[in-house]
């Protein structure tokens, strides 16, 4: 039987394989779905947040329990004042400062340090003792510093999210002004004609002040502290002032704008640039091997022939 003769045979196992891989990873992909439905119900909202931040979702969830429940947490002594005070600091910024007590913090950062230490201890007890041991030890501080890894990834994905609808809250708030409006009127125009995360939070801010809970210089700075953004602090501070001054402030929300739109268009642009470099390493482990394969197999398969015969 020729080399050639061999190709659709290979070609048919390759499919097989192929195929059996995506069952498989379907299967997996289902099963997955159902698990994450039972744990975290059938919120899709709450699913989506439990896909982006697991450790902090379930933080969240023990922060509901009842503190009796925390079992973990009691057991432990306590720390220090100072510890808490820095979460809240934190966890502020991220967003889930309404749903996560400091003593739902810890009680599932503990249960995720012992589960992945247990985890790893016992994946490396089936090759040997020293390797479980190691094992265990990197898992335990994998899971340790899981939701404060979360924590730092979600704070900046809030820093660049209020940069990004900057450029717009300030056009808006200009040209409101432009128009004869005040900054509370063209400010409560943005809050009120767009539903991104950041306007809610500025709807929320400027509700503060106009109920008479806080000053609007002090909402303003609040509202730059909970998005923990230097630009946005940088804005609230000139228009604080502008305000307080009473100096012309819809020409400088304008130039604001226009110098944090090209911010953000060269973000956007280092990040496209980083693509090519990004696409080599899914080219060279996937796409690579197949095409020599492709190219490079009836060359060996003639070879491995002429060798044989």
């Amino acid at each position: 039987m020729s080399a050639l003769a061999v190709l659709p045979a290979i070609a048919s196992a390759l499919l097989s394989v192929s195929a059996g891989i995506g069952v498989h990873g379907m299967l997996e992909r289902l099963r997955r779905k159902r698990v994450r439905r039972i744990v975290w119900g059938p919120n899709v909202a709450v699913r989506r947040r439990a896909r982006l931040c697991p450790g902090l979702e379930y933080a969240a969830r023990l922060s509901s329990l009842p503190f009796g429940d925390l079992a973990l947490h009691k057991a432990l002594p306590p720390i220090s004042a100072g510890s808490e005070r820095r979460f809240r600091e934190s966890i502020r910024r991220t967003g889930y400062s309404d749903r996560v007590t400091f003593a739902g913090y810890r009680e599932a950062r503990i249960r995720l340090t012992l589960g992945a230490a247990a985890a790893g201890l016992l994946f490396g007890l089936v090759f040997s003792t020293d390797l479980g041991v190691v094992l265990g030890a990197l898992s335990g501080a994998g899971g340790s510093r899981l939701i404060y890894g979360e924590m730092v990834r979600k704070r900046r994905q809030r820093q660049r999210e209020a940069e990004s609808h900057l450029s717009e809250m300030l056009e808006v708030v200009s040209l409101g002004m432009r128009s004869g409006l005040t900054f509370d009127l063209s400010f409560a125009l943005y809050t009120e004609h767009f539903d991104s995360s950041f306007a809610r939070d500025c709807r929320a801010a400027h509700r503060r002040w106009i109920s008479g809970l806080a000053t609007r210089s002090d909402a303003l700075v609040d509202l730059a502290d909970y998005y923990d953004s230097d630009q946005l602090a940088r804005t609230i501070e000139s228009i604080n002032r502008s305000l307080s001054l009473g100096t012309e402030l819809s020409a400088r929300l304008a130039d604001i704008a226009a110098v944090a739109r090209e911010k953000r268009k060269a973000e956007l642009e280092e990040e496209v640039s980083k693509a090519p470099v990004k696409m080599m390493i899914p080219t060279g482990t996937l796409i690579l091997p197949a095409m020599l394969l492709l190219v490079m197999g009836p060359v060996l398969l003639e070879l491995a022939h002429d060798v044989r015969f």
